[in-house]
């Protein structure tokens, strides 16, 4: 047993002849990494475990430092992969478990290609499976997905999304379901990632482990720090976005409450007595429009008919005077019946518009609640 000191890290191990690590060893390194097993000329390959800084850990087989054969990776935050490796990727067949996902199938250079089967689980009792072709981590080619009541929709998947003339509908028993669109897939038949919990999905996990296994260079781990800070923008991001929704959701609440009060301060029970109200309010204001139109034409016709006299030019000494026309006066009439219901129309027009307020209001929630 011999100890090694570098700049990168201590080795305490066995060497050969030439004095290169060789045989059972054990390296720990500045940035917290450590890696324990078979050593063959100065490189970490065979079987042996690798201990991340940030809580992560690996055992199975290696080839010159980079994992290599078959092992198991176990996130610090939750969730494994078990299956094989190629050149520190995984690639051939493995299994990735987390607490809501369970994906069992091939991969290819780090991604999920080739057949595989993903199983996710939106509470104990109840998930949602699909098996089939998968191409660059995305369900491409041809695959089935069932539900949790066991109805499935069955055919080709195009980078990620169903191909819908391509594919139909099924019972549990395997019955077509004919003239019936095919379920949206929405948080009830695939679960959106939790953009409060970003750091800890499994893409990004992934990702940061795949940068933390390349703890000797000072740039990847700097773009580890970059992520970590971008996630959490990124969830900060998604909780204002709850916060806002939350916000608007109790408006919408008090803007309901208020048209209720004065529907029910106007008499009126439901949306075919509003409809009623607002056809006699759209007439009255027709018909007052018309009377206003025919009275303006009768008082043009009258001037037109009637003219003026003219008035002859008068010398300074011409005792004669003109008598002016006098003012010519309108009897005041009392507010007519129509005149009442009108200001009645009005305060029906005000429940209108007061009503469309609330409908625009449902429309921006409901635009809200369908954002990404």
């Amino acid at each position: 047993m011999v100890r090694l000191e570098f700049k990168f890290g201590v080795y305490e191990g066995e060497v050969d002849e030439e004095g290169l690590r060789h045989g059972k060893g054990k390296l720990t390194y500045t940035n917290g990494n450590m890696v324990n097993g078979t050593w063959v000329k100065g490189a970490f390959t065979g079987k042996g475990q690798k201990l991340f800084g940030n809580g992560d850990r690996y055992a199975g087989h290696f080839k010159e430092g980079k994992k290599h054969g078959f092992g198991k990776y176990v996130f610090a935050g939750g969730g494994s992969y078990t299956g094989e490796y190629v050149d520190d990727l995984q690639h051939g067949d493995g299994v990735w478990e987390l607490e809501h996902e369970c994906y069992t199938g091939q991969y290819k250079e780090g991604q999920r290609s080739g057949k595989g089967i993903e199983i996710l689980k939106s509470s104990p009792e109840s998930c949602t499976t699909y098996e089939g072709d998968w191409l660059h981590s995305k369900r491409h080619g041809q695959g089935r997905l069932t539900l949790e009541n066991g109805v499935y929709w069955e055919g080709k998947w195009f980078d990620g999304k169903k191909v819908e003339a391509e594919g139909c509908l099924y019972e549990a028993d395997g019955t077509e379901i004919k003239d019936t669109p095919t379920p949206p897939q929405s948080a009830s038949t695939e679960p959106l990632p939790d953009i409060s919990n970003l750091s800890k999905q499994p893409e990004m996990q992934a990702l940061l482990a795949a940068l933390s296994q390349q703890g000797d260079n000072p740039d990847m781990a700097a773009l580890q720090q970059t992520l970590l800070q971008t996630c959490k923008g990124m969830e900060n991001f998604g909780a204002n976005i709850t916060s806002g929704l939350s916000k608007a959701s109790s408006g919408l609440d008090a803007l309901e409450g208020q048209l209720e009060d004065l529907t029910a301060a106007l008499g009126i029970e439901d949306e075919d007595a509003m409809n009623e109200k607002l056809a006699q309010v759209t007439s009255a204001i027709k018909q007052k429009q018309e009377e206003q139109e025919q009275e303006q034409e009768a008082e043009q016709t009258e001037t037109a008919e009637c003219g003026t006299s003219p008035i002859e030019e008068l010398d300074d000494d011409d005792e004669s005077t003109v008598e002016p026309e006098g003012p010519r006066t309108v009897q005041e009439q009392p507010p007519s019946a129509e005149e009442h219901a009108d200001f009645l129309d009005r305060i029906d027009l005000l429940n209108n518009k007061l009503l469309s307020q609330v409908l625009a209001a449902e429309a921006e929630l409901q635009s809200i609640r369908q954002t990404p």
